[in-house]
């Protein structure tokens, strides 16, 4: 593990914070006085215990890619559920339904997926999908990331020739021609 480094103004702060918790629960005094005394005096090898807990930020780049692929899926389906029915019959609905992601492989993507639907009720038709049996959870079990780039790309580009007929790329519903575009059903 990382040593984290505490200039000595973020070893006050967090020692103070500390000393409040102390009076606030009584029953952990012998604990916070160890890290107290460690931020206090500068004990790096001691209070690096304390953070050990606390993981590394997330990939900017992970975190913008869960949102674009959590979007797209927003999108499909939901204009998949404005075909008429005899549009519908030529896709399979769970081509459009997002997959999740794999826990093992894409821990990072999952997690954060995670974080957003079940944490910050962000993307609520994911639960919703969920809920209806359409989704067993957001654990796919086997890697998805390669297929959800190539649908990325393809929608990107239906996003692009669209330009400027909506705001954001969920404003507007997908033609059926467009949606077997973007599953790469035609080129």
């Amino acid at each position: 593990m990382e040593q984290i480094r505490l200039s000595k103004t973020e070893r006050l702060i967090l020692a103070n914070q500390y000393i409040i918790l102390r009076k606030l629960d009584t029953h952990s005094t012998a604990e916070f006085d160890g890290i107290i005394e460690a931020l206090i005096n500068g004990y790096p090898y001691i209070y690096n215990d304390y953070f050990s807990y606390v993981n590394d930020n997330i990939d900017e780049a992970v975190e913008t890619n869960v949102v674009h692929v959590l979007s797209m899926f927003r999108n499909l389906y939901t204009s998949y559920q404005q075909l008429p029915e005899d549009e519908k019959n030529t896709i399979d609905e769970s081509e459009v339904v997002f997959s999740g992601f794999d826990g093992n492989n894409e821990a990072s993507h999952y997690a954060f997926a995670d974080c957003l639907i079940n944490k910050y009720d962000r993307f609520n038709e994911v639960k919703e999908l969920i809920k209806n049996k359409k989704l067993e959870d957001l654990h796919a079990h086997f890697p998805t990331l390669p297929r959800y780039n190539r649908l990325l790309e393809r929608w990107f580009s239906i996003q692009k020739e669209k330009e400027g007929q909506f705001s954001s790329s969920e404003d507007t519903y997908l033609t059926a021609d467009e949606l077997k575009y973007v599953l790469g059903h035609s080129s």
